[in-house]
């Protein structure tokens, strides 16, 4: 389902992931992120929606005093630094973030690459957690770790459009069945268009989702970044 990333130099994947009028930059910063699959019974976690689920998406809340996607929910990852592997990265921001050892997880490839607003080409890293494991956010760049229930991903009442009030109008982000998640600040913008990929790859027989911006018409000429 994934390409291979049991070798340290393995090709990554040409995919890269779509979104609503948001075009890949040529000098796009590279990032990483880890997208994990994790029991939702990890000390650490705070906040997690009830659900039926034994498992979920390891999430990140990131601190306020951030200059880029400041007090949203992420996914663990960071830009890429000099001398080091997009993989490498992954796994660095991983462990800086949530103090989870990445040979703990069992990997399985990468999604493909994902434009953010703020400059960054991030690719996404695929893995599952299969016993839990203790977490603690860094405090520096991670406030919080939470999780997104993994079924939610396959339902039809589980993502909606929020208001966000930096771009005006409202956007694609994900919800819980029938209602608004309990957090303060919704899932959304280069996040929740990752999770919507997995759910392409998990549920391909799925419809997809209206992931379209509502707003007025003169914000459609545009290539507002989030």
């Amino acid at each position: 389902m994934f390409d291979s990333i049991d070798d340290p130099v393995f090709p990554l994947s040409p995919r890269t992931i779509t979104r609503p009028y948001r075009k890949g930059l040529d000098d796009a910063k590279q990032a990483a992120v880890a997208l994990l699959q994790v029991p939702l019974s990890c000390p650490g976690l705070q906040g997690v929606p009830m659900s039926d689920d034994s498992h979920g998406i390891l999430l990140i809340k990131r601190s306020h005093k951030l200059r880029g996607h400041s007090g949203q929910w992420a996914l663990p990852g960071g830009q890429r630094e000099a001398g080091e592997s997009l993989w490498r990265t992954a796994k660095r921001e991983l462990f800086e973030e949530t103090g989870l050892a990445p040979n703990r997880v069992r990997w399985h490839g990468d999604l493909g690459a994902v434009s953010t607003g703020t400059g960054y080409s991030a690719r996404v890293f695929v893995g599952q957690l299969a016993t839990p494991a203790v977490m603690v956010a860094d405090g520096h760049e991670a406030v919080q770790l939470s999780a997104y229930p993994i079924s939610w991903l396959g339902r039809s009442d589980t993502h909606n459009h929020a208001p966000v009030d930096a771009l005006g109008g409202a956007h694609f982000c994900w919800t819980k069945p029938g209602g608004a998640l309990p957090w303060p600040t919704p899932l959304w913008g280069a996040t929740a268009f990752m999770l919507l990929e997995l759910r392409r790859r998990l549920y391909p027989h799925l419809a997809e989702p209206d992931c379209e911006p509502k707003r007025d018409s003169v914000f459609r000429q545009l290539d507002i970044r989030k």
